[in-house]
């Protein structure tokens, strides 16, 4: 018989990322994606264990100049612009816009100039 090594901060963890999908609604699948990402990046794994365990956005880990809590500050933007009311409102579900800005920092990470390209030409329609 082999020894199976169970890290239970890891078990907490996926536990909270699940946790948190289902009550924002998320897909049943977003969960175990951004697991796997949270898992092969032991730095955005620990920005994520951070969140979880303070409810606040560390933001130390920057890739290409952003961080996860410059991505939730993106989320916040596109909020605002979906809901046309140009200020964050109490509709707005902010822990999904976390786990929005965790995901979207795991895509930073595998495709930099793709992501950065989205980021930079803006999703509004006023432009001058």
């Amino acid at each position: 018989m082999t020894d199976i090594i169970v890290h239970s901060d890891k078990l907490m963890m996926y536990d909270a990322l699940c946790t948190l999908s289902e009550d924002v609604g998320k897909p049943a699948d977003f969960a175990d994606k951004l697991w796997q990402e949270l898992l092969a990046r032991e730095d955005l794994y620990n920005e994520f264990k951070y969140f979880v365990k303070t409810g606040t956005i560390k933001g130390t880990l920057k890739v290409e100049g952003y961080s996860v809590l410059d991505m939730f500050v993106y989320m916040m933007s596109y909020s605002n612009l979906k809901s046309d009311t140009g200020k964050n409102t109490a509709l707005c579900n902010k822990t999904e816009m976390v786990l929005d800005s965790f995901a979207a920092m795991a895509e930073l990470m595998n495709d930099p100039e793709t992501f950065k390209k989205r980021l930079s030409e803006g999703r509004g329609m006023d432009r001058m």
